[in-house]
Formats: C-alpha cells, sequence, structure tokens
C-alpha cells in the first residue's frame, strides 16, 4: 500500500445452509458443488467461486470464507483501492431511507374469472392484493379438494394453485382437474405457485399438468408476464393508471427483523392492507405454535416440513426476510429427516415468531379505526361512475365485475357500511335503489 491507496473490503454475509469446516479448504479450488445431497436441485458448479478468486488475486487481492454449518456463511473480498480524494462524501442514516415500489400493470381484465389456490390465509391475501390492479373477478379457496369442485363447476381463465399444501398437495388436484370429462379443465391455465425454485423445477411442473410456475414471494414484474401470457387477449383491456402509489413506510410502526417497505409495497402501498396481511400472518403462526413445541417424531415430520414451508413464504410475505430464511432452513432439514438441525434450530425460531406475533397484535391493538386512513378517491369515484353506468344499462357482466372491484377496495367506516348496503341491494336485484345509492355516493365525495 502507499500514502493514496487503502485496502477496501467488500463483506457478504447470507443465513443459509452453510459449509462444513473439512469442505473450507476445497471451496476455491474444485469445479464441483460441495455437500452434494443437500444442495440437490440448487444450479451451479462451483465455478464462480474461482473465477472470483482468480480476479481478485488479478487486482491484488484476496478472497476468504467463513462458515458455521447449518447456519449461513460470509466470504470478504479484499482490494487495494486509489484514493482520488480523502474528502468524506457524506454520511447515510438508514432511519432516515425511504424506497419507493410501484406495482406496474400492463393491462386490466375486469371480465377474467381467476381462482387462487393456497393453504395459508396470508399467502391468499398478498395473491389478492397483488392482482387487484388488473380488476379481475378474484376467488379462493384453501385445498386442492375444494379447488377441484371450483374447477369443474366454474370456466376459470387461470388458477394460481400452490405446489405443497396439507392431505390433496397442488399436484394432485392439478392431475385430477386434467382428468376431468370437461374439455376447458383439460385446457384450463393452472399456474403453480412454490416457495422453492429450483433447478428443473418448470419442467417438473410442466410434466405434471402446468402450464407455468411463479415463485413465492410472488415478483410483480414476473407476475404481470405470466398474466399477459395467460389471460385470453379477447379480455384484456388498456391499463388506465401504473398501477399502485408509491410505498411510503417512513411512518408505520417498526417491527425488529421486518423490511416493512417491501411488506407495503406488496399490499399496493396501503396500510390498511398491511395491517390486514400482519393480522392473518399472525393467525397462521398462532395456528401452528403447537406443533412448533418441540422436533417432530416421524409420525408429523411431513406435517411440520409443510408449516414451516407455508411460513417461508408468509414471512416473506410481510418482509420478515430472516424469520424466513430460518423456516426455510428448518424446511430442508425436515426434508432430509435432519432432527439434528431442528432441534438446534427450533427453538430461536419458534421465539422470533413468537415475538414478532406479539409485535404484530400490539401494531394493531394501536391502529387507529374507522375512515382515518385516507382512500383512493379517483379509484373509488371511477368505479361507482362505471356502477351506476352499468345499472342504467342493465349491462349485468359490468355490474359483477365493477362490484367486485369495489368491495376489494380498502374502504372502511360509514363509507364500507355504504358499499356493503349496496352490493346487498344489488344481490337483490333492486338495481333502482342501487343507482340511486351510487349516486349520493358520488354526490357525497364529490361534494
Amino acid at each position: 500500500m502507499t500514502e493514496n491507496s487503502i485496502r477496501l473490503t467488500f463483506t457478504v454475509e447470507d443465513s443459509g445452509i452453510g459449509i462444513k469446516e473439512e469442505d473450507l479448504p476445497k471451496l476455491f479450488g474444485e469445479f464441483r458443488r460441495l455437500d452434494e445431497k443437500r444442495n440437490t436441485g440448487i444450479e451451479g458448479s462451483g465455478l464462480g467461486l474461482v473465477i472470483a478468486k482468480n480476479l481478485c488475486r488479478a487486482m491484488g487481492g484476496e478472497i476468504t470464507a467463513r462458515s458455521a454449518y447449518g447456519q449461513g456463511s460470509v466470504f470478504a473480498a479484499t482490494l487495494e483501492q486509489t484514493v482520488a480524494a480523502w474528502e468524506p462524501m457524506g454520511a447515510l442514516d438508514d432511519k432516515t431511507l425511504t424506497r419507493s415500489e410501484t406495482q406496474r400493470v400492463s393491462f386490466m381484465a375486469p371480465e377474467a374469472d381467476v381462482l387462487i389456490v393456497d393453504d395459508f390465509p396470508s399467502n391468499l391475501l398478498v395473491a389478492e392484493g397483488l392482482l387487484m390492479p388488473y380488476r379481475m373477478r378474484v376467488f379462493t379457496c384453501m385445498n386442492g379438494q375444494e379447488a377441484v369442485t371450483m374447477a369443474r363447476e366454474r370456466p376459470f381463465d387461470l388458477v394460481l394453485m400452490d405446489h405443497m399444501m396439507p392431505e390433496m398437495d397442488g399436484m394432485e388436484a392439478t392431475a385430477i382437474i386434467r382428468s376431468m370429462s370437461e374439455e376447458r379443465c383439460r385446457t384450463m391455465p393452472i399456474i403453480a405457485l412454490t416457495a422453492n425454485a429450483m433447478t428443473g423445477m418448470r419442467e417438473m411442473f410442466l410434466e405434471n399438468g402446468f402450464n407455468d410456475y411463479l415463485s413465492k414471494p410472488i415478483d410483480t414484474a414476473k407476475l404481470d408476464e405470466t398474466l399477459k401470457k395467460w389471460i385470453p387477449e379477447g379480455k384484456r383491456r388498456k391499463a388506465t393508471d401504473n398501477g399502485a402509489s408509491p410505498t411510503e413506510a417512513s411512518s408505520f410502526p417498526e417491527m425488529a427483523g421486518v423490511d416493512v417497505v417491501s411488506g407495503l409495497a406488496r399490499m399496493g402501498g396501503s396500510r390498511k392492507r398491511y395491517l390486514a396481511l400482519l393480522e392473518a400472518f399472525r393467525r397462521d403462526a398462532l395456528d401452528g405454535f403447537e406443533r412448533l413445541e418441540k422436533a417432530p417424531d416421524d409420525a408429523a415430520l411431513r406435517s411440520f416440513t409443510t408449516l414451516v414451508h407455508g411460513l417461508k413464504s408468509a414471512a416473506a410475505n410481510i418482509g420478515a426476510n430472516g424469520l424466513s430464511q430460518a423456516a426455510a432452513r428448518l424446511e430442508q432439514a425436515g426434508r432430509e429427516g435432519d432432527m439434528t438441525v431442528i432441534g438446534a434450530q427450533l427453538p430461536d425460531f419458534r421465539a422470533d415468531l413468537a415475538a414478532l406475533t406479539t409485535r404484530i397484535e400490539e401494531i394493531a391493538a394501536a391502529a387507529p379505526s374507522g375512515d382515518d386512513e385516507k382512500t383512493d378517491g379517483p379509484e373509488l369515484r371511477e368505479a361507482l361512475t362505471c356502477l351506476s353506468q352499468a345499472l342504467a344499462a342493465n349491462d349485468f357482466a359490468a355490474i359483477d365485475s365493477t362490484l367486485a372491484r369495489l368491495q376489494a377496495l380498502p374502504l372502511a367506516g360509514k363509507t364500507g357500511e355504504a358499499i356493503s348496503d349496496l352490493a346487498d341491494c344489488i344481490l337483490d336485484a333492486e338495481f333502482g335503489k342501487a343507482a340511486d345509492m351510487a349516486a349520493a355516493l358520488l354526490s357525497g365525495r364529490q361534494s
């Protein structure tokens, strides 16, 4: 080093499956993946680490690694860098940083019917929230058997099917749907939802009757691409906006270990919807607490593995990424029958889960009720105007789809009650009264 240079170190830490101590010396010297059994299905050969080492050495630096098996690894690359100027570039205060995330939608499909199948209510809530900007008619169910029944009774334009569910899983349900006599059941687009996105998964799903798959937590760009591919072109309409407004998380209560910004973004930036998601997650967690008391026996291992698999994606949905990764390690251990890892990691996982559910309960209790949160006024007015026009024209399809849009809006207090009363009138075929109520709501919003 010289007086005009420094040694700059970049550190990357993960909380994955880790590396055995005896394998660390081999890490940068062999073109193969270590611990093949635990890494089955994970892409890559190990060549990248050798390339990284050679690049670091070519720049006069070095790369090192340390790891705790079953807990994670830390990689550090150190390089000598010339200093252009010694003046500070400025300081960043993590507490003042905010990030905007926007869900972009390329179309709307108010006449499209979509079925979401997932055994975790919080996952259903997220999927519904992500589909809301598309204005689709969304139906949900929580098990494979119910999905089979609904697919038999209704011609869905798309089915989003969770891969791993207790009792009848998504694979079994899809096989039954494909075996039905109705032609539409054999051709109905079914997209697998999976929290285990690994090499070869797409081929496996295609071989088992699915048309495609989406990884959980769902990426909004990938969702838009998939929906555009499978929703019939004749039912797609030009999007009237760019999706959700930017998310600002600065005023939301803090939760240790939770990325509130990403959680809010998955719910379109709505605090009210995010609070509902948190509460759904809390219920999911409490429902599974008894099965997390101790390491499962052989008879309960499959149920345990399914539970932590669901908690993995549910935690990621609310932004609890560390908890999600801990659940992933328990799921991996469950698949391998590794009771040693489960016994060692389960107490901390359960304690962290309990602490988070307690914090969510505190936040929910302190949250304002009624109409304290602003709703999307332009969106409400637009939906009410469309409903008034549909009622005047006796356009039953438009009435149905527009009412679904209204019921999906995050409305509370008097406005929410009015929309509920309006829906009751429509269901009772009292269209004249419903039109008067819609006009009154529009007048009230515009005064």
